[in-house]
């Protein structure tokens, strides 16, 4: 629920969910201290838009939703089945 519930619980899952790298709280703080970027990393601005984007839309939920459907992978086979 926190993340209908409040633009902090959103941001927390928008920055804290999927990390390949492990250690999302150093990527995230590296990012909140970045006013620009030329590598193609996340400026602060460009993270608070896309909390900002979620949470006016709200549909924070929904896009979360998708990642739970595909928790397998988004391009392994699913079944289908045919009566």
């Amino acid at each position: 629920y926190g993340i209908a519930d409040s633009p902090v619980g959103l941001a927390a899952w928008l920055l804290d969910h999927n990390d390949a790298g492990g250690q999302p709280a150093a990527a995230v703080a590296a990012a909140l201290d970045r006013t620009t970027s030329a590598t193609g990393e996340l400026t602060r601005d460009e993270i608070l838009d896309n909390v900002t984007l979620y949470w006016v839309t709200n549909t924070g939920v929904s896009a979360s939703r998708l990642y739970w459907e595909y928790k397998g992978g988004f391009f392994n086979a699913k079944g289908v089945s045919i009566p």
